[in-house]
């Protein structure tokens, strides 16, 4: 019997010393054979992450205990390689796609340099055989005009587009194991679907084995060979991919298979408006030549029309790149457009920034990235409590410090939270802190823009069922910004579906999901349900 490629033998890993110490991973054996996809999944905090990270040895030092139990890459203790060693392992047998390419590549190099550097690093090679060989490996992540990228930033580049430039960073070298961690999270369905037909096929011809690490089961249908359940820091089943997931035997993986946003909004009855645009545009200015003249415009948001009304949800649903998040900028008046938006009935684009201060506290934004958005030097309750403060709401500083901890108690946290910091929560945590945050001020509309996105599906499901009945307690209209259409069905009322700065498509949300009209839209759904359907 072939030996397999890699090996994990009761792998354990701590944080922390002395009384203080929790263990986070506990007696996990995994292995991977030459060419296969082991999936690893299960919930935030499970010790995924963990497990992949202490096979690179890539774990916080001193915070991390060192690991305990065996790693072997080939039958190589990977313990006790060298530091020379590791460097020449890491990029080279073995590359790493993080989930997060915006915070994993360096935004003041370019995309040629570091790619560029790998393999200079590894390979030894010249400047301009670098560049010849990046050139190729964008080549081979399909990245459109891959020479024209090489002088681009990452800011400048898409989601997916910054997605392609870390796997092309990871295969450089030729590994022979490529560890993915959540690589398809925070994309829509459709760039999803191609970053996953890329690794397999990239896997195909590389003869790559792949720990693919994710808590989209969709995802793992499609991708994977075997799969990996892990709990607390436990591997509590594993096996073959179709009977793990559809013949499960352990109640947690039951549990996760079954969790997943579900149900609709409570019934609309007749409201008034509370936002309305016409005509919203973003225009962005391209300027090129010597003297930086305007070439064209890239029409960000084109000519839009929306309405939401009090009590209602409206999902907006699109591509990376279609306008989504620029369009809910826009109605914050965070981002200049033209056009009107009427909120309350009061035209606020022709507002100044004093005027406008006061409607902030009734028009209110939660982020994609809790973890960004959130000031990791304020407390819980410091960063609730910011906003009443500014608006000269809850009195007394202890006036402002309850209405805080009756914020967290009312997104279902619990107020002895509220002296902690947002690197000691979990995702969905600093989730709900980012909602309390906002309803704290009792707005009448908040923009969403992707709130969901990152979180496994059991924390999206309870989210999704706290949205709501905040709603319908407080009257809270939503517009609610997605790429997962799971999500948008189970929240909206009504959708809008937008392409390329424009809307393609409007209606009530059940008229959209079961009798699209417009090809993107079908195209849209196609996409999501060939990835649920995939085994």
């Amino acid at each position: 019997m072939t030996a397999p490629l890699l090996s994990i033998d009761n792998l354990s890993v701590a944080f922390g010393h002395g009384s203080q110490q929790k263990t986070v991973v506990q007696g996990v054996n995994l292995h991977l054979n030459a060419g296969e996809t082991l999936a690893l999944v299960g919930e935030s905090g499970s010790g995924k992450s963990v497990t992949a990270l202490a096979i690179a040895q890539l774990l916080p030092y001193p915070q991390a205990h060192h690991p305990s139990g065996e790693v072997r890459l080939h039958g190589e203790a990977l313990f006790k390689a060298s530091p020379r060693r590791l460097q020449a392992l890491r990029g080279g047998s073995f590359g790493m796609v993080f989930q997060e390419p915006m915070t994993s590549l360096n935004p003041v190099h370019t995309i040629e340099k570091q790619i560029g550097e790998t393999l200079r690093i590894h390979q030894g090679l010249s400047v301009s055989q670098a560049r010849e060989r990046s050139v190729d490996l964008l080549e081979q992540v399909r990245l459109p005009e891959a020479a024209a990228r090489l002088g681009a930033f990452p800011h400048q580049l898409s989601g997916g587009q910054r997605q392609r430039v870390m796997i092309a960073m990871a295969i450089a070298n030729g590994p022979e194991l490529l560890i993915a961690d959540e690589p398809t999270t925070a994309l829509d369905v459709t760039i999803q679907a191609e970053i996953l037909d890329l690794l397999a096929d990239l896997q195909r011809r590389l003869g790559m084995a792949m720990l693919f690490i994710s808590h989209d089961f969709n995802v793992v249908r499609r991708i994977a060979d075997r799969v990996a359940v892990m709990q607390n820091g436990r591997v509590v089943e594993q096996g073959d991919r179709t009977a793990v997931l559809t013949q499960p035997s352990h109640d947690y993986t039951r549990m996760l298979l079954a969790a997943e946003p579900t149900g609709q909004p409570a019934a609309l009855t007749a409201q008034s408006p509370v936002l309305q645009t016409r005509d919203l545009r973003v225009w962005f200015a391209q300027r090129g030549g010597l003297l930086k003249r305007v070439r064209g415009h890239l029409k960000a948001v084109d000519g839009v029309d929306l309405t939401v009304h009090a009590g209602e949800t409206l999902g907006v649903v699109g591509e990376s790149g279609s306008g989504k998040t620029t369009l809910g900028m826009a109605l914050l008046r965070l981002q200049s457009a033209t056009g009107a938006i009427d909120f309350e009935g009061q035209d606020i684009t022709q507002l100044k920034p004093k005027d406008l201060r006061p409607l902030r506290q009734r028009l209110q934004v939660v982020f994609q990235d809790p973890y960004g958005s959130l000031s990791p030097r304020m407390s819980v309750e410091q960063i609730i409590s910011e906003g009443l403060a500014v608006h000269g709401r809850g009195g007394s500083v202890a006036g402002r410090a309850q209405l805080a901890r009756d914020a967290l108690t009312e997104t279902g946290l619990s107020a002895e939270l509220a002296q902690r910091f947002p690197h000691e929560l979990s995702g969905g945590q600093r989730q709900r802190v980012a909602i309390a945050r906002a309803i704290v001020l009792r707005p009448r509309l908040i923009v969403l823009d992707e709130p969901t996105s990152a979180l496994d599906r059991s924390v999206q499901a309870q989210l999704v069922d706290l949205l709501r009945t905040l709603q319908a307690r407080h009257g809270l209209a939503y517009v609610f910004i997605s790429h997962d259409l799971k999500v948008v069905r189970a929240m909206s009322h009504r959708v809008v579906v937008m392409q390329s700065g424009r809307v393609l498509e409007s209606g009530l949300a059940e008229q959209i999901f079961t009798a699209p009209q417009h090809p993107y839209t079908q195209r849209l759904l196609n996409a999501a349900l060939d990835g649920a359907q995939s085994v």
